[in-house]
């Protein structure tokens, strides 16, 4: 073996694995990111949930119909003066709520 070989053999030895990077954070379900926004004390309005997460008004509709079908309870706010209506959870049904947010609101 010549004096280059052994440098590279040598070389390719001592590289240095790639690190592990920390598994990426978990993502989020719409569906989650829906609970999260309904669970505000002002509650929120069919465009903000549209807008924020990317959807349609008749999809957010619809989504909202579904959480009602699961036993949700959403409570509907009217306001005066031609102002949106505004939707908040009140009550999620037992053993639904996802372990993310069952953490935050027992800690």
């Amino acid at each position: 073996m010549t004096t280059t070989q052994k440098i590279k053999q040598t070389q390719s030895k001592t590289r240095a694995k790639p690190a592990r990077h920390a598994a990426p954070p978990k993502r989020f379900t719409k569906k989650e990111k829906l609970i999260k926004l309904l669970r505000a004390k002002s509650g929120v309005d069919v465009s903000s949930i549209s807008q924020k997460l990317d959807w349609q008004k008749h999809t957010t509709r619809a989504a909202l119909t579904k959480l009602r079908k699961a036993d949700y309870q959403l409570l509907t706010m009217k306001k005066a003066n031609n102002k949106p209506t505004r939707y908040r959870i009140t009550a999620i049904p037992q053993g639904t709520e996802p372990a993310r947010t069952q953490a935050k609101t027992s800690a």
